[in-house]
């Protein structure tokens, strides 16, 4: 499977096209995503003649996928594949601002309502809630939007997108409730509006343990070193394990880099992880037990 939009780098929420596939958005819900430009997904399937109508009825006995592991577990380990046993949770939000815009330089300091400054004080917040939970919580505001974006012009919107990430998903409610709580007073306290138009939380899921177990064993059959591991990074896997025993590899990344132009597995290791994929594929499809808990043929 070549799922769209794992990563949500252009269409927001990531996972797109596998959580239409188990029922966690519609189609329509997926199509009507829109990116910077206004330009919907459905609308860009369309232009490049992506967009089908054919019903998402394939049977789905189990899913396995293998992908870099983004960290440095397996480098430091000297492992040659990870079995992720279970994933962090997240909660990804869409924090909104709204001000009014105005000229930078007559426009007297107390009568500003500057969105951007509102935005501003919110990203710091973020980075604080994570450092009180070190090792716990991880945070982040990947992305701001601006408007006007003018250098001369007070901001009237700000939009930043926040993230969330945790192994513990009751950490997570108590994050929720005290960020959006000090949203409002960060709000009150610059004169603009506060808006939330999208809240997404990703659930902490553990991985099958057959196919865990039979990912160990192709390991020892091939002569390949396994590591067990948890994923803090959101996988297409993740959204499968809601309705299927889903398994996920890893192979090792260099030094950890990941979305950056250094990210380098080499091939060596990315023949060793295709070898374990095989075999564990192999050895489900012909009849391990593994899988005993879904019927073939099952529509998913």
């Amino acid at each position: 499977m070549n799922w769209t939009n794992e990563e949500g780098a252009r269409f927001q929420p990531s996972l797109i096209g596998s959580s239409v596939f188990t029922g966690s958005l519609t189609a329509e819900q997926a199509w009507a995503c829109r990116d910077r430009d206004g330009i919907s997904l459905g609308e860009a399937l369309h232009r490049i003649g992506y967009r089908g109508d054919a019903p998402v009825t394939l049977s789905c006995a189990g899913y396995v996928e293998i992908h870099a592991e983004q960290g440095v577990a397996l480098e430091r380990s000297n492992a040659d594949v990870g079995v992720v046993r279970r994933t962090w949770a997240a909660l990804k939000l869409l924090v909104e601002f709204e001000g009014a815009q105005a000229h930078t330089g007559p426009t007297p300091m107390a009568e500003r309502r500057d969105a951007l400054l509102a935005a501003a004080q919110a990203i710091v917040l973020v980075r604080e809630l994570a450092d009180a939970y070190p090792g716990r919580l991880h945070s982040s505001v990947g992305r701001l939007e601006v408007y006007p974006n003018s250098p001369n012009v007070v901001p009237a919107k700000a939009q930043a997108f926040v993230e969330f990430r945790s192994e513990e998903p009751e950490l997570l409610q108590v994050i929720q409730t005290r960020f959006e709580s000090a949203l409002a007073e960060i709000a009150a306290a610059t004169g603009t509006r506060l808006h939330l138009p999208q809240r997404q939380l990703r659930e902490a899921l553990p991985m099958h343990e057959g196919l865990a177990t039979l990912a160990h064993a192709a390991c020892a059959e091939l002569g390949a070193t396994a590591l067990d591991c948890t994923t803090v990074s959101g996988h297409d896997a993740i959204s499968l394990a809601r309705v299927a025993p889903s398994l996920l590899l890893f192979v090792p990344s260099q030094g950890g880099i990941a979305h950056h132009e250094a990210e380098f597995t080499s091939a060596e290791q990315m023949h060793t992880g295709l070898a374990v994929l095989t075999r564990v594929l192999a050895r489900a499809a012909e009849g391990e037990g593994v899988l005993s808990d879904i019927q073939p043929g099952t529509e998913r």
